[in-house]
């Protein structure tokens, strides 16, 4: 709170001086709503699951400090008119090594190295107990927004929070134990201690009234305040080094036998030792502090000096141990380690189990026109170094689970070619076989990179760049997000464009947070009663003209007409043109399966509307769940109908993040129990890819479906509709059949929103 009112006065000052109105920053939280917001947290689960770990905080057995040096302390006066201070302070040199080199060894911050020498110089004072933990209690600023969702950065109010701390050594004397030890138990301790004076005064839990309000020490490190009025306003104030008296009444009892409260001031450490001076002689409490600092010299040359290395805690999402991530910092460089998606892990088993090799590969060409090669490939190696999708790796956690490794550094895997002297029959029979062997070419998903280039010149102005990559690192979505930036750094480079105008940078790892944050039991519970009874919708059949075992697409245009009055039918309905095409897709299904209900799989952005920047972020996020569209038999006519389905879909959305997996799980389906065997895939992307001034012509793409029949909706002034399907289940002529039907239908449903369903007919 000083800080804050020291600034507002500070800017008032200022103001006067240049005869400004005065203008202070506006107020943010009441401090009797942040009251109410930990009454409210004391009622809730999440505080309720901290209970354990604060009552062995403070149950264990621990070094706490040593026994007082007279016979009946009960008796001796412990108001804070009994205190006395031991002081010490620092020189600069230690000091600005202590904040600007030794944290960046083991990523720590300064906390992490000032409780490292306090939990070593206890030990070394340790009573007769023989305990090797070490507790001491910990002031912090107790603003953790995050908790009561209220804004306190410009509130003034007693915030401190007070919470107990164990911990205990590893290794001996060997700091390069020692000091990730203390930072480990540090990290874990739950939401900054916020939680244990909640439960010990506000909350019901009966346990926390026998346990004991303090701890034998406290610790309060303070920060940096800038007492040098040198560096300040000619109209200024600043923290003041003169003797201020007591801050609160003498006649109160002192509520721990050592304070020890540090603060960097002019570029020093400093730390006072507060002691009841009835109780310990000077000497006792100057030893302390002399082994304080002692034990913080060695620790700060020791992090100078020391090959540092990350701990398990610098990846909270990713859930490792200390030697798995050892064993990983050996074999890569690292910058960020978190868990997989469940369609990460997916998609990549499905490509490891593929027979022919190309499951899974999502492979672009770009056709240009005089382009700057060299520029090209500078302008992608921005963008991959921009987005850490693309210097990931895939690895395995301790238990085999998938865990995405993102390296500070990928280099391209880019080849060029010439193939000026090839006519261009040559040229093109040369390129069907490249394609086929970029695409066949599996990745080594743990060595990376998943994707290559491979750069053709053709003639003297037309070049042709193969971007093969693996369908893990991104969806639909991402494409124009990626190609909008590649366009704008080509011009950028080859001195088209004067600036960058790229969106702000959202990483991808938020993502993974947020389906972490998701409440797996939730999303159980519904699919398992929205899946009761379902059973597969079988594929049209026929007599199959066997036409290999590949995969084959029958194209199919809708009329302008048509596409305009499916557009107004489903803007009447209120719902989506995805809504419609649902519809028409389980409708034709069940007809051809002679049932009253088809269920397929359907594509879903994954994008989460409730987390901030999803649609500017660049990675995996599309997933693939079950929907049962039911027929009605009786009267429902064709808008209420859609009308359902669409209110049915928004329901669903709440449960988007279950993988399809555990979906198929909780549906009752083993691993190679399908719950459908037809997709329906609506691309919905982000506006079209800003080109700048990249040459280019052409954008061509193929990708496999791993369903037996798929429909890809693709939007335009003519909608498209792409049926795929696989040569080894379907034939051309019956999906060809499929479509004219599917077209019938949707001309039926435009024909009159107001009929009944079962009124529709595909003749």
């Amino acid at each position: 709170s000083w800080r804050i009112l020291k600034d507002d006065l500070q800017l008032a000052l200022t103001q006067l001086a240049a005869d400004q109105a005065l203008a202070l920053p506006g107020r943010t939280c009441r401090y009797q709503d942040w009251g109410q917001a930990l009454q409210d947290y004391a009622k809730t689960d999440a505080l309720a699951e901290e209970a354990d770990y604060w009552l062995t905080q403070v149950t264990q057995p621990a070094v706490v400090f040593p026994e007082a040096e007279v016979t009946n302390p009960e008796a001796v006066d412990n108001t804070l008119a009994s205190t006395a201070v031991v002081s010490k302070v620092w020189d600069q040199a230690h000091t600005a090594q202590l904040l600007a080199e030794a944290n960046g060894c083991y990523h720590t911050q300064i906390n992490d190295l000032l409780l490292t020498a306090l939990m070593l110089t206890l030990n070394d004072f340790q009573d007769e107990s023989g305990h090797s933990a070490v507790r001491f209690d910990v002031e912090g600023h107790g603003r953790e927004d995050e908790l009561s969702g209220l804004d306190s950065s410009e509130t003034i109010g007693w915030f401190t929070s007070l919470y107990p701390v164990c911990l205990r050594p590893a290794g001996g004397d060997d700091l390069s134990q020692q000091i990730p030890a203390v930072k480990e138990q540090l990290r874990a301790i739950p939401n900054k201690g916020m939680g244990f004076g909640v439960l010990r005064y506000l909350g019901n839990d009966e346990r926390f009234q026998a346990v004991p309000a303090h701890s034998a020490v406290v610790f309060n490190y303070l920060g940096q305040f800038d007492t040098d009025v040198s560096s300040t306003p000619a109209v200024g104030l600043v923290w003041s080094n003169e003797p201020r008296g007591c801050d609160v009444s003498a006649v109160r009892q002192r509520s721990h036998q050592l304070g020890i409260n540090g603060l960097v001031t002019d570029g020093r450490l400093q730390f006072s030792f507060d002691y009841n001076r009835h109780l310990y002689r000077a000497a006792a409490i100057e030893a302390i502090a002399a082994r304080y600092f002692e034990w913080l010299e060695r620790i700060v040359e020791h992090c100078r000096q020391a090959e540092g290395r990350y701990t398990p805690s610098d990846f909270p999402l990713a859930g490792v141990s200390g030697s798995r991530l050892a064993g990983l910092q050996q074999a890569y460089a690292l910058e960020d380690l978190y868990p997989g998606t469940p369609m990460q892990q997916g998609l990549l088993l499905e490509t490891r189990l593929s027979a022919r090799g190309g499951a899974y590969m999502t492979q672009l060409q770009f056709v240009f026109k005089a382009v700057d090669a060299d520029a090209l490939q500078q302008a992608w190696q921005q963008v991959v170094q921009r987005h850490a999708i693309f210097r990931t790796v895939f690895v395995e956690g301790d238990t085999g689970e998938l865990l995405q490794l993102v390296q500070p550094q990928v280099t391209l895997a880019w080849e060029s070619l010439d193939w000026q002297g090839l006519d261009a029959v040559q040229q093109s029979a040369r390129l069907v076989e490249r394609l086929s062997m970029q695409r066949h070419q599996l990745f080594d998903a743990a060595k990376g990179p998943l994707m290559r280039f491979l750069l053709i010149k053709e003639n003297s102005s037309r070049q042709r760049l193969v971007w093969t990559h693996h369908h893990a690192l991104l969806d639909g979505w991402s494409l124009p997000l990626v190609m909008s930036e590649l366009f704008q750094r080509y011009g950028y480079l080859v001195g088209e464009r004067a600036e960058l105008v790229l969106p702000e940078l959202v990483p991808y790892r938020h993502y993974i947070a947020w389906l972490q944050s998701q409440k797996v039991s939730e999303q159980e519970a519904y699919w398992r009663e929205y899946l009761a009874g379902c059973e597969v919708t079988p594929l049209p059949s026929g007599p199959l003209q066997a036409e290999g075992d590949g995969h084959a697409a029958v194209e199919l245009h809708l009329p302008q007409a048509l596409t305009t009055a499916l557009t107004q039918l489903a803007k009447q309905a209120q719902v989506t043109l995805n809504t419609l095409f649902q519809g028409a897709w389980g409708l034709l299904l069940s007809r051809y399966g002679n049932c009253h209900e088809a269920v397929f799989g359907v594509t879903r952005s994954g994008r989460p509307a409730e987390l901030a920047g999803s649609e500017q972020m660049v990675g995996l996020f599309i997933t693939t769940q079950p929907l049962r569209v039911h027929i009605p038999r009786g009267k429902q006519s064709v808008i209420r109908w859609l009308q359902d389905l669409h209110h049915s879909q928004l329901e669903q959305e709440a449960y988007s993040a279950a993988s399809l997996s555990d979906v198929q799980r909780w549906g009752g389906k083993g691993f190679n129990e399908p719950l459908f065997e037809s997709i329906l895939v609506f691309e919905n992307r982000p506006a079209e890819m800003q080109q700048s001034s990249l040459p280019l012509e052409a954008i061509e793409g193929e990708e496999e479906l791993h369903y037996p029949l798929g429909l890809v909706v693709i939007p335009g002034e003519r909608l498209g509709c792409r049926l795929m399907y696989q040569q080894s289940r379907l034939d051309g002529a019956t999906v060809e059949r499929l479509g004219e039907h599917l077209q019938r239908l949707l001309e039926g449903m435009v024909a009159d929103g107001a009929q009944a369903v079962n009124q529709l007919t595909m003749v």
